[in-house]
């Protein structure tokens, strides 16, 4: 679809969650869901709109998710607003030209942890309000999580301030909460092929994060591809100024599209 501008496709009165398509300008059947990080109190420019494009550059639709933050809202709403980001994607796809079964999300750092809680828990946080929820799965088919927060209880992984956002003063301390918010403890068979990539003396999030969804991945033998750079801030996003972090992007979409076009 040629020349398509972006286009809002969901938004909500009652909360801030929009949903923005970016189409492709070439024949796709991919699209990518893309999560931006921020902690769980505020979205990353650089890893929202900006990882769109260079989605679509790359030959696939994406799909930008401004999803709930705290203070004001926190779990389940934020893996509501995903599963229902999913869902609308599937409902749009022949409008768009994706195929409903290849349906990618991308997230950093605690985006990545909500792409990451997205692809193990697709069907775990029923939202009642969601008129979809019971018609289309919002199960992604793959999955890429850039130096994404993983683990809630370990004390060597844990990102305390996004948990605090996700979980809220008075769930903070919950700790059968927190394990069932920590994704690699509940990968399973079912879980997509996912590519994962992070920094070695990453000071934000440790790299242990990534080791720990990676082990489980291998544990359970879902497909997984893990890139663990020497050294590199956190927070990168596309890492253009940043060799060799910047080769991340087309090792992601290689990932993609082997396991979503070849497959």
């Amino acid at each position: 679809m040629p020349d398509t501008p972006p286009q809002r496709i969901w938004s909500d009165p009652s909360l801030p969650a929009t949903l923005t398509i970016h189409p492709c300008d070439k024949p796709s059947a991919i699209c990518v869901l893309v999560l931006p990080g921020g902690g769980y109190g505020h979205l990353a420019p650089h890893e929202n709109i900006v990882i769109a494009e260079r989605c679509n550059r790359a030959g696939f639709h994406a799909a930008a998710l401004n999803y709930s933050l705290a203070p004001d809202h926190h779990h389940p709403q934020m893996i509501h607003d995903a599963q229902r980001a999913t869902r609308m994607l599937r409902t749009h796809a022949n409008q768009w030209g994706i195929d409903a079964s290849k349906i990618a999300v991308i997230g950093f750092s605690a985006g990545g942890h909500l792409a990451a809680t997205l692809a193990v828990h697709a069907k775990t946080f029923t939202c009642a309000d969601d008129d979809l929820a019971s018609t289309v799965s919002a199960q992604v088919d793959a999955a890429v999580l850039c130096y994404a927060v993983i683990d809630l209880i370990d004390p060597a992984n844990a990102h305390v301030g996004s948990r605090q956002n996700l979980l809220g003063p008075d769930r903070d301390h919950d700790k059968k909460l927190a394990d069932l918010l920590s994704p690699n403890r509940h990968v399973n068979d079912q879980t997509p092929p996912t590519f994962l990539w992070h920094t070695c003396d990453d000071h934000g999030v440790p790299v242990g994060n990534a080791f720990a969804f990676a082990q489980a991945c291998r544990a359970h033998r879902v497909p997984c591809e893990l890139h663990a750079y020497e050294t590199g801030k956190h927070g990168l996003g596309l890492a253009t100024d940043h060799p060799p972090v910047n080769t991340w992007f087309d090792l992601a979409a290689s990932f993609l599209r082997r396991h979503l076009i070849t497959a």
